[in-house]
C-alpha cells in the first residue's frame, strides 16, 4: 500500500483517479446467510463524503467503472446517485 500511495503523490496533481476498494472473506462459507462485505469507492479530487448504509449488489462496480471511464462520473453524487438508481 505504501508503494501506491506513493506513486499516487507522485502523479500529475490534475490527474483524476478512481479507487475502489472491496475485499471479499472466508466467513461467507461457513453460513448461506449473506454476509455484509466493504465498498470504498473514491475519486481524487472530491473530498465529500458520502456513506449508503444499505445492502448494494457489488456488480455496481462494472457501472461506475464503465461511467468513469466515459468521463460519465465526475464526483461522489455521481456514484451515489448509480447504486441507489439500480
Amino acid at each position: 500500500i505504501k508503494k501506491f500511495v506513493g506513486y499516487l503523490k507522485e502523479s500529475p496533481k490534475n490527474q483524476q483517479n478512481l479507487f475502489i476498494i472491496t475485499s471479499d472473506h472466508h466467513l461467507r462459507m461457513l453460513s448461506k446467510e449473506s454476509k455484509p462485505v466493504p465498498l470504498i469507492i473514491k475519486l481524487s479530487n472530491d473530498d465529500k463524503k458520502i456513506q449508503i448504509k444499505r445492502r448494494i449488489n457489488n456488480l455496481i462496480i462494472h457501472e461506475i467503472i464503465i461511467n468513469y471511464l466515459k468521463s460519465d462520473i465526475k464526483n461522489h453524487d455521481q456514484i451515489k446517485n448509480i447504486i441507489l438508481n439500480n
